[in-house]
């Protein structure tokens, strides 16, 4: 199969530890339904040729940073659809992939108000883990509602009215 360079597995996560993945291997693309912390940097590790990488369902509870302290040049593309994560273990994934152009963080993903308030202030962040960054979307709710988290909703709505968000990127956003 060395002309293979797209693969779509849609498989449990325990079947996903069973595969072999070689060093020489020539996909590009891989697109899976769910994986681990784990998994996930022992594919980026192992695929070097990885550009593009697509998944449904992402668990990152109890990443421990120390192991993974490589950053994986050769992605691109990263699309998660559903996440179940910290803010600091997204920022920290996302710290790992430097040549990012295109990012996709999924639809509708139910967050707290704490991790909204901190992703708003992602431009720092954008510019110095992912300066190469070219797309990005994402969708976010939060399903906690109280007077404060109101109050809190304008100023993260703001955060994404600066030069950086309109003029630099021309990334436009909805709420």
């Amino acid at each position: 199969m060395p002309n293979l360079h797209k693969l779509v597995l849609w498989i449990q996560n325990k079947i996903l530890d069973e595969i072999l993945w070689s060093n020489q291997s020539k996909f590009r693309e891989l697109y899976i339904s769910e994986c681990t912390h784990k998994q996930l940097f022992f594919i980026l590790h192992h695929l070097s040729n990885l550009q593009t990488l697509a998944f449904d369902h992402c668990d990152t509870n109890n990443i421990d940073e120390s192991i993974h302290l490589t950053q994986f040049q050769q992605l691109t593309s990263l699309t998660i659809k559903r996440m179940n994560m910290l803010i600091d273990e997204l920022e920290f994934l996302l710290s790992l992939l430097p040549s990012l152009v295109y990012l996709d963080l999924g639809r509708r993903l139910d967050s707290s108000m704490a991790f909204l308030q901190r992703f708003c202030q992602w431009e720092q962040f954008i510019l110095q883990k992912l300066p190469q960054l070219q797309r990005f979307y994402f969708e976010f709710f939060s399903s906690e509602r109280s007077y404060e988290d109101i109050q809190s909703i304008e100023s993260i709505i703001n955060a994404f009215r600066t030069p950086f968000w309109l003029e630099q990127k021309r990334w436009l956003y909805n709420f």
